[in-house]
């Protein structure tokens, strides 16, 4: 029991660490901004889809050619949330948009064929998207590709599609995205739900009608 309870804490002090994690998920890439040039309006988004926080302070972007950025603050990121990382922090050139961390230029992202890297504080490779049209990776400017749902594999183009270029989705006239939200809001979702006075006027004429029901069924035999 005791080495079992050392293991746990072992492990918590990872996680908080930021050791071991392999929920960060890369779940949107905008690698070709319309209206704002790429070294100012290209981003990409992470989800955690773990059951806690994650600082991701130390940690790694990268991709396969070299290219690399070292995160240099704390940068937290909570449990099924999302983090918007990009070049650009000036929300007045970057094409309006709200980063939580700018990498700055150390990190580009191509238009054709790339990748896009996330190590943690071990140098391990948490999550990688290798992305092209050979792979059937979708691509227009001013639209990011956006994952399908975070479960499933990010390096497949399948899993992939181009946001929606809807008033909704759009933090720029000319640029399209959901940057810091989920990607595909469940129909469910975005039902409202029913207000509480209609709740109890529904409940209210259920009791009534069961009340009445219950009155011909038993008035019959009260009768005889």
């Amino acid at each position: 029991m005791k080495s079992l309870l050392l293991s746990f804490c072992y492990l918590s002090l990872l996680l908080n660490a930021g050791l071991v994690s392999a929920g960060i998920i890369i779940n949107e890439i905008m690698r070709d901004p319309a209206g704002v040039s790429d070294s100012r309006g290209e981003w990409f988004e992470l989800y955690n889809s773990d059951l806690f926080s994650v600082d991701l302070a130390g940690w790694t972007i990268a991709d396969l050619d070299g290219q690399q950025h070292q995160i240099s603050q704390a940068l937290i990121i909570g449990p099924e949330d999302y983090l918007v990382l990009g070049r650009n922090s000036d929300a007045s050139l970057n094409g309006g948009l709200t980063l939580d961390y700018s990498y700055r230029g150390s990190i580009t992202l191509a238009n054709g064929v790339d990748e896009l890297v996330i190590k943690n504080l071990a140098d391990e490779i948490i999550d990688v998207v290798e992305y092209s049209a050979a792979l059937a990776f979708p691509a227009a400017a001013g639209r990011s590709i956006a994952l399908l749902d975070p479960l499933f594999d990010n390096n497949l183009g399948a899993s992939w599609v181009l946001t929606d270029n809807t008033l909704a989705n759009g933090y720029h006239p000319l640029n399209f995205g959901t940057p810091g939200r989920e990607n595909f809001p469940s129909v469910l979702a975005s039902v409202p739900e029913p207000a509480t006075g209609i709740l109890m006027i529904m409940g209210l004429a259920g009791l009534i009608g069961a009340a009445r029901l219950r009155g011909r069924l038993v008035t019959p035999l009260a009768r005889d």
